[in-house]
């Protein structure tokens, strides 16, 4: 499935959006029915210390069946403070079309607290070898992350990009993401293996929470 995130600059001055995620969500599917999903999310006060840090403070997210569908909705969330201004109260600092692969969890079932990293591709590597080595081999070792409720990979392929991939990683709350994230596997398992096909230098990242 086609999924878009609208990410919204750091900015903590000036909110990102004027309805939580349960009243968005209704406003934009009644609006647009070729809409399948529609999710908020807004960057935590807790955030780690040892990676870089997104410059976004939130994310809308929104799934839709066809490339069509989501050009136009791309369209759209351009100005969305203009076009949308019932749900954003400003403009996306960043856009990014992507196809969506949930590799271990069920569709949209989980607690909403999530780690969302962003990162490019070893700079010798192939768009397409990317991804194919990120799902096939790197995928089974990442869905065993310890307590997460989720792992979603969401490849980009879009001419102009500023990222070739985002993960998320959903977990019940901050601190068992914490310990997860210090945990082996993701410290040296998961670690060593991205260092096959990730510029970690390119790698930033932030923790954030569905809005209500």
């Amino acid at each position: 499935m086609k999924k878009i995130y609208a990410l919204f600059g750091d900015d903590q001055r000036v909110s990102s959006f004027n309805l939580g995620t349960e009243a968005a969500s209704q406003t934009m599917t009644g609006l647009f029915p070729a809409l399948r999903h529609y999710r908020q999310f807004e960057r935590g006060p807790k955030q780690l210390t040892n990676l870089v840090r997104a410059p976004y403070l939130a994310s809308a997210e929104l799934w839709l069946e066809t490339a069509e569908d989501a050009t136009e909705m791309l369209g759209v969330l351009r100005a969305a403070a203009t076009t949308l201004p019932a749900v954003f109260a400003r403009d996306p600092a960043l856009l990014v079309e992507s196809q969506e692969h949930n590799i271990s969890g069920e569709p949209w079932n989980d607690s909403g607290f999530k780690a969302t990293f962003l990162f490019n591709r070893k700079p010798a590597m192939d768009l397409e070898a990317f991804h194919t080595y990120w799902l096939n081999h790197h995928g089974p070792i990442a869905a065993k992350t310890q307590d997460t409720e989720r792992y979603i990979q969401s490849h980009i392929c879009e001419p102009e990009r500023i990222y070739d991939g985002i993960t998320e990683l959903f977990w019940r709350d901050h601190d068992t993401a914490l310990a997860s994230m210090a945990s082996q596997q993701m410290t040296v398992d998961q670690s060593n293996d991205a260092q096959n096909f990730v510029d970690g230098g390119s790698l930033v990242v932030f923790l954030s929470s569905e809005t209500r």
